[in-house]
């Protein structure tokens, strides 16, 4: 039995990826060049894929997390405009009604 070199390693990977081929004739040819290099290892399937192995890459080390959002401010309730809203349409209701009667009275 013949070790795989990584060579061996990235050239099955390319002929696996011909598997998923849309055309039919890419994919006969992968299955044909996938059956030649393990008959080129003097392997069988099995021993080849017992050979193939998974070599972890060192994981990019992650960004830093992003720093804390400051604290939000407390709410501050809404003020009330109410009061000042009814004092200021209470007086323009006045005139104006004020004024109308003015005019109707002919004053």
């Amino acid at each position: 039995m013949m070790d795989m070199t990584d060579n061996d390693r990235r050239k099955l990977a390319a002929i696996l990826g011909m598997l998923g081929s849309g055309s039919a004739g890419e994919r006969d040819n992968a299955a044909r060049a996938a059956e030649r290099l393990r008959r080129q290892l003097g392997v069988t399937w099995d021993e080849m894929l017992e050979q193939v192995r998974v070599v972890a890459e060192p994981a990019a080390a992650a960004p830093p997390p992003p720093p804390p959002a400051p604290p939000k401010a407390p709410a501050r309730p809404a003020p009330n405009w109410r009061p000042g809203f009814e004092r200021v349409f209470g007086a323009i209701f006045f005139a104006i009604s004020f004024g109308v009667a003015r005019y109707l009275l002919g004053h």
